[in-house]
C-alpha cells in the first residue's frame, strides 16, 4: 500500500518539521499544500532533508485551495519547488498556463488533477476526465464527492476501465461516504491514496490518518455499519480498538445509506470485496428481502443488524438477540419463568421479545401504539400486550426499556411509573447514552440491579466481528473504545 501524507502548515519550517514526522509514521510520497500557508515562501530551504519524494501543490481558490495569486506567479514557484528536490508538482486540469508550467519543471513530474467537491459524474465522464489529466501531464488524479453508493459504484467502474491503460492514477471519493475509496484503492487499479498526519489535519473530505492507515497490510478487512443517521454511532470505536487489538489489518467505516440505496450498498460491498455491513435504523427489516441468505435467529426475528460477504453470498444475522443475552447473563438474571415487562415495540423491543421468548419468560409488553405492540407479540410465544394505563396494576421480576424516552436529545423521562420499580428487580435500558438515564438511576435508588444498554451495544458488536472476522474480540477492549467514543 503507497500512502501520500498531505501536510499543511503555516510555513516551511513548520512545514518541514511536519514532512519528517510522516516519513518517521511511514509515508510513501508527501505532499506540501504551500497554499495553506501564511504566504507563499521565498525560500524552500530544508525541504531537501526529509528523504522521500515530495509532491509540490499550489491549489487555487477556485479549485478548493487558498491561492489566490497570479497564474505566473504559480509557474515560477512550482519550477523552483522542482529545483529545490520536490519530484512532483499538482496542477489542475483547468489552470490556463499548463504549456508554460511543464515546459518550467524540466523534468520534474506533473500530477494534472481534477476535483468536484459536490457530485460524482457518470462513468464515462470519469474515464474521459482520467484521459485528459493523463495527456497533459505524468499521473492522472482525479477527485470527486460521494453522495451515495452509486457514486462509489461508478468510481470503482470509472478506475477499473481506465486502469487498462496501464497508466498510473490515482482516483478518490471524498466526504465520510467516501472513504472506503481511500482504504480500497488498490481493489479498483488506482496507484496510491492521500491520507492525514492526524485527526485535524485533512486538508480533503473524508481523509484518514496516516497511522490508521499503515495498519492495514496484506488482506485488508473493512465492515462497517448502515444506517440513516450515523453521525453518534459508536460501532467504529469499538470495531477499530478490536482490530489494533487482535493487530488486524481491519478499518470499520460508515456506510450511510437511503431505503433506495440498499441495492447498490450491497453492491459495493461484493465489488470490492467489504467483509461484512451492520445494520441500523431503520434498515433491519427492509434489507432482509435484499439478501441472499439468512441465519435461523435472524430469519425467526424477521430483522438482520449484521451482514456477512462470504464470497458474493450476502448473508444476514441478528447479534442484537445476542446482545440482549449476554448482559441477562453477565447481570446473573435467569428469565425463565419470570414475569418482564418490555416497554416499547420497535427494533430493540424485537430482539428482546426474541430472547425472552426462547427463554420461555413471561413477557408483558406495552406500546402507545397497540397494534403495533400486537403485531410484534403475535411474532413470538408468551407475549401478552397490555394497555399503557395497567402497567402499574402488575409487578414485575424485570423491566426493559425499548423506547427512546431517556435518551439523550429526548424527553428526560421515565418510561414506567415509578411505583413498578422496587428492590429485588433486573431493570435494563437498552440506550447507552447518557451512560445512567433516568430509569437506571430510579432503579439504584429503589434497590434495583438496573443496567444502560453499554452491554447490549458491546456484546452485540462482540458477535459482529467474530462473524466476520472467526475472531472473538475482548470485551475489555470494545468497552474501552465504547468508552472512548463516548468521550467524545
Amino acid at each position: 500500500m503507497k500512502v501520500c501524507v498531505s501536510v499543511a502548515e503555516k510555513d516551511v519550517r513548520s512545514a518541514v518539521d511536519a514532512c519528517i514526522s510522516a516519513k518517521e509514521r511511514g509515508a510513501d510520497l508527501i505532499e506540501v499544500r504551500f497554499d495553506h500557508m501564511d504566504q507563499v515562501p521565498m525560500s524552500l530551504l530544508g525541504f531537501g532533508s526529509v528523504g522521500v519524494p515530495m509532491i509540490a501543490t499550489l491549489r487555487s481558490v477556485a479549485e478548493g485551495g487558498r491561492y489566490s495569486g497570479s497564474d505566473d506567479g504559480k509557474v515560477r514557484f512550482l519550477a523552483e519547488a522542482v529545483k529545490e528536490g520536490f519530484s512532483y508538482v499538482d496542477v489542475e486540469l483547468g489552470f490556463a498556463s499548463m504549456a508554460d508550467l511543464s515546459k518550467a519543471v524540466g523534468d520534474g513530474k506533473m500530477i494534472v488533477s481534477y476535483h468536484d467537491f459536490e457530485r460524482t459524474p457518470k462513468t464515462s465522464d470519469m474515464v474521459h476526465l482520467l484521459v485528459s489529466c493523463s495527456a497533459k501531464g505524468s499521473l492522472a488524479k482525479v477527485a470527486f464527492q460521494i453522495n451515495r453508493p452509486k457514486d462509489v459504484l461508478a468510481l470503482v467502474e470509472a478506475s477499473r476501465a481506465y486502469a487498462e491503460t496501464g497508466n498510473d492514477f490515482v482516483a478518490i471519493g471524498m466526504g465520510e461516504r467516501g472513504a472506503v475509496t481511500r482504504v480500497l484503492f488498490e481493489r479498483f487499479g488506482a496507484s496510491f491514496t492521500y491520507a492525514s498526519m492526524g485527526a485535524g489535519k485533512e486538508v480533503s473530505p473524508g481523509q484518514i490518518d496516516i497511522g490508521s492507515m499503515r495498519r492495514l497490510k496484506g488482506d485488508i478487512i473493512v465492515t462497517g455499519v448502515t444506517g440513516q443517521s450515523l453521525s453518534h454511532s459508536l460501532s467504529a470505536w469499538m470495531h477499530n480498538a478490536a482490530y489494533a487489538d487482535e493487530g488486524m489489518p481491519g478499518m470499520y467505516l460508515k456506510f450511510q445509506a437511503e431505503k433506495d440505496d440498499l441495492p447498490d450498498l450491497l453492491d459495493m460491498i461484493t465489488e470490492l470485496e467489504i467483509r461484512g455491513t451492520n445494520v441500523t435504523i431503520p434498515h433491519k427489516q427492509s434489507i432482509v428481502p435484499l439478501l441472499d441468505e439468512l441465519d435461523p435467529e435472524a430469519e425467526r426475528i424477521g430483522a438482520v443488524n449484521t451482514v456477512k460477504n462470504e464470497d458474493g453470498v450476502m448473508k444476514g444475522f441478528n447479534t442484537d438477540v445476542h446482545g440482549v443475552r449476554m448482559t441477562f447473563e453477565k447481570a446473573g438474571f435467569d428469565p425463565r419463568g419470570k414475569d418482564v415487562l418490555v416497554m416499547g415495540a420497535g427494533g430493540a423491543a424485537r430482539a428482546v421479545s426474541s430472547y425472552l421468548s426462547a427463554s420461555k419468560a413471561n413477557t408483558y409488553m406495552a406500546n402507545r401504539t397497540p397494534d403495533k405492540a400486537k403485531a410484534l407479540a403475535d411474532s413470538f410465544d408468551g407475549i401478552e400486550v397490555i394497555d399503557l394505563n395497567d402497567v402499574a396494576k402488575r409487578r414485575y421480576d424485570a423491566i426493559v426499556n425499548c423506547t427512546p424516552l431517556g435518551m439523550k436529545g429526548y424527553p428526560d423521562e421515565l418510561s414506567v411509573p415509578a411505583d413498578v420499580i422496587g428492590p429485588g428487580q433486573f431493570i435494563m435500558d437498552t440506550i447507552y447514552n447518557p451512560p445512567k438515564t433516568r430509569l437506571v438511576l430510579e432503579g439504584e435508588a429503589r434497590g434495583a440491579n438496573a443496567v444502560s444498554g453499554k452491554d447490549m451495544l458491546i456484546f452485540q458488536a462482540m458477535r459482529a466481528f467474530e462473524i466476520w472476522t472467526g475472531t472473538l474480540p475482548k470485551y475489555e477492549v470494545m468497552k474501552a473504545g465504547f468508552e472512548e467514543g463516548m468521550a467524545r
